[in-house]
């Protein structure tokens, strides 16, 4: 009587025909881990070799190391790179290419009119834009300790640092920097002269603050980010203002314009107020909940509120034109044509013949 044979699949190999009855669950595992193990380890040869210095000859490749494999699998198993990924060089602050350089001055051109630096009064919207510029050369330690990292830094890399710091100012603060070759240099003399200190900013951005006026010439939500912004500036110099005083000062800007909405919204909080002080409820009310309130009234084309800001938006553009048109005035009425002069009577001449 003929013996049953088992078919078993070669170790590395699949090419050969699988039968229902043959291959078992482990063996299927095990073929399936190895054509991972190789695949993981050519994925690692090419980013060696993607990594490797063009610098001298190129070393012979050192084998893996042998690591004995676990118990249980099979002897010839190819062992997982991935469990010993080959370490990646973190990126240092002079690495960045010349081309990111040139790519970064060229954008500095297009900053907005407002973050250039004029002066002290737009120190702070400078600052913040040249600090996002610094950090995406990798550098953002400049500001704070400029000679360090101007001296890690190739002379080419300096002229280029020191251009994008050129092109995100005015024509004042640029004279102060006009004869500076060192970027280090120029920053911290523009530093020493521009940046306020933080007594009269803070006084500065308190007066921004109870100054704040909506005629119609921008958005609500543009209204609400400029409101919540000096507000934020505030916090950062020290000066914290209470919630209920921030929300009453927002109803104050605007309910000459919108009364029926503030005066609901005062309501409202003077609802809530007695709920606390009667029954120890928290308040749910805060700033962001009105400034949200006012803005999906305003996108509702059907409430009151929604048609007091088409009107006020209206006259806003009707005034900005008068204005334009009368500054236009005066120079039209200057090339207008002269009238052509009388010619004068002679009359003494007539007499003098009769």
């Amino acid at each position: 009587m003929a013996e049953d044979t088992v078919m078993t699949p070669s170790e590395g190999s699949i090419s050969e025909p699988i039968e229902s009855s043959g291959p078992t669950l482990q063996g299927l595992q095990h073929q399936i881990n190895t054509l991972s193990g190789q695949l993981q380890q050519v994925l690692t040869l090419l980013q060696q070799g993607l990594q490797a210095q063009p610098t001298g000859p190129s070393p012979a490749p050192q084998a893996p190391p042998q690591v004995p494999p676990a118990p249980g699998s099979p002897p010839n198993s190819v062992p997982d790179p991935a469990q010993n990924p080959a370490p990646i060089p973190a990126p240092t602050a002079s690495d960045f290419s010349s081309f990111t350089v040139k790519e970064l001055a060229k954008q500095s051109l297009n900053l907005a009119e407002k973050q250039r630096l004029s002066g002290p009064e737009n120190y702070q919207q400078w600052f913040q834009a040249i600090s996002i510029q610094f950090r995406a050369l990798q550098i953002p330690e400049f500001l704070e300790n400029p000679d360090l990292i101007s001296g890690r830094l190739s002379d080419p890399q300096k002229a280029a640092l020191l251009l994008t710091l050129r092109n995100t100012l005015k024509d004042g603060p640029l004279a102060t920097i006009a004869y500076e070759t060192d970027p280090a240099a120029a920053y911290k003399r523009l530093r020493l002269q521009y940046s306020p200190t933080q007594t009269v900013l803070r006084d500065e951005l308190y007066r921004q603050f109870h100054s704040l006026q909506f005629d119609g010439s921008t958005t609500i939500v543009d209204f609400n980010a400029v409101f919540n912004t000096i507000i934020c500036r505030l916090h950062g110099l020290g000066v914290e203002i209470a919630e209920i005083d921030q929300i009453n000062h927002y109803f104050k800007v605007l309910e000459s314009h919108f009364p029926q909405w503030a005066e609901r919204c005062k309501g409202l909080l003077r609802r809530e107020q007695w709920l606390y002080n009667t029954e120890g409820h928290n308040t749910r009310l805060n700033l962001l909940y009105f400034q949200e309130d006012l803005l999906a009234e305003t996108r509702n084309s059907i409430t009151t509120t929604a048609q007091q800001l088409s009107v006020l938006q209206a006259h806003y553009q009707q005034t900005s034109r008068r204005r334009k048109s009368g500054k236009k005035g005066p120079k039209h009425s200057e090339e207008s044509p002269k009238k052509p002069k009388e010619p004068r009577k002679r009359k003494d001449s007539k007499s003098k013949k009769g």
